[in-house]
């Protein structure tokens, strides 16, 4: 085109919504052929004041606790438990002892407990989640088992279906938990748990101007440290797994097309933070320079046990339309 040329816009138009439809159906064909990337055995760090710990997510990979992982990694990689408080250390419960570790679901604006109640503000909260207990599934609350706290049905029950963020670590074997609270992780390791379960605790509700109800269980066993700090979930992230190739994303075990969606569904210079899915070189954000990364050990990698990585025909001939119609684009849009 040269400057003040008649153009035929309604022409240019139509081609223009043509090669969007073409894209479009790419993209689906894309998503329709690639295979589902499974979440299970994922492992999320958190980094907290006194150590860290890890939460192996579904290691019976349940297909019934997808929502539960989705869940927590919704959150983990939002942001949004970084710099939130431990704020339960139930270390007897009816004869149980210790009973648990809750966190997730409060900020403070210092480092101290706060003078009232409202100096707790609560996390952005995502939708509730469908319940999945652990009874039905054949599983249990046993030590080191990893469940959603859930909310009170109204009438002196549990409702299954009111899990969001605040989650909790089993210290015994809560068994009695199995009707209503699902188990959808393992902590590796409990010796950061543990370390501090042995901290001493406050209950703050016992200060009638803290403002909350007597016993709100919340707040009645909250760890401190010896300067009388809080302690904090510093951050929280997705772990790569060091037995995955670079650029394997979905932590299949393989570098393939399926790695190129969680790394465009991922993209965003917009979120920053450790362990983002498609952020192969560790930068906290997710870019081009992770797609080339990707692009570098697309079908040429070694699976682990499995020799050399052989990439799905479906999912390569899909990838092969997609590079297609962005070439077209470009010719298109060159020729216009």
């Amino acid at each position: 085109m040269t400057p003040g040329e008649n153009v035929d816009y309604s022409e240019l138009l139509h081609h223009l919504r043509g090669l969007l439809v073409i894209r479009r159906l790419c993209f689906i064909l894309v998503a329709a052929l690639l295979p589902a990337a499974g979440v299970h055995g994922q492992v999320v760090r958190f980094q907290t004041s006194v150590g860290d710990f890890d939460l192996v997510l579904n290691p019976t990979s349940n297909p019934e606790l997808q929502g539960h992982v989705d869940n927590m990694l919704h959150y983990v990689l939002s942001g949004l438990y970084d710099d939130t408080v431990i704020n339960r250390a139930a270390k007897e419960v009816d004869g149980i002892t210790p009973f648990v570790l809750q966190m997730g679901n409060f900020e403070t604006l210092g480092p101290t407990a706060p003078a009232t109640v409202n100096g707790f503000q609560m996390i952005p909260m995502f939708d509730s989640i469908e319940g999945a207990p652990a009874q039905r599934l054949g599983l249990s609350n046993t030590i080191g088992t990893v469940g959603l706290a859930l909310r009170g049905d109204g009438s002196g029950g549990t409702d299954q279906n009111s899990g969001q963020s605040s989650f909790y670590i089993n210290l015994n074997e809560n068994s009695f938990l199995d009707p209503d609270f699902a188990v959808f992780a393992q902590v590796a390791n409990l010796k950061t748990v543990n370390t501090i379960m042995a901290l001493p605790s406050v209950n703050l509700t016992q200060n009638p101007t803290f403002g909350a109800d007597s016993g709100n269980l919340a707040f009645t066993e909250v760890p401190e440290l010896p300067n009388g700090n809080l302690v904090f979930i510093k951050k929280a992230f997705v772990v790569v797994n060091s037995m995955n190739p670079k650029g394997d994303y979905n932590g299949n075990g393989r570098v393939d097309a399926a790695d190129y969606v969680a790394w465009r569904n991922s993209q965003s210079t917009e979120v920053i933070g450790g362990g983002l899915i498609g952020d192969g070189n560790d930068n906290g954000i997710v870019d081009g320079s992770d797609y080339n990364t990707w692009r570098a050990h697309f079908g040429a990698v070694a699976v682990s046990g499995a020799g050399a990585a052989n990439v799905p025909e479906p999912s390569a001939f899909a990838l092969t339309l997609l590079i297609a119609s962005a070439c077209a684009a470009q010719r298109f849009e060159r020729s216009v």
